[in-house]
């Protein structure tokens, strides 16, 4: 989806698109963690062919 404006005037556009990767992931992470905090980090996977079975995920951090 586009959506362009100028002045007063506002126009969009907005197109279908097939996604035809056979693993994606979907990672909601929060906008803002403050060191020491603990988080749940939320993973959505999205399996589009049959002969994906065994996945492994890792999140890593950095020093904070």
């Amino acid at each position: 989806m586009v959506i362009a404006g100028n002045n007063r005037a506002f126009g969009v556009a907005e197109k279908a698109v097939f996604v035809k990767d056979p693993l994606m992931v979907l990672v909601t992470a929060p906008r803002v963690i403050s060191p020491g905090e603990k988080v749940a980090l939320p993973i959505t996977l999205f399996i589009q062919k049959e002969d994906i079975k065994n996945i492994n995920v890792k999140a890593e951090t950095n020093e904070l």
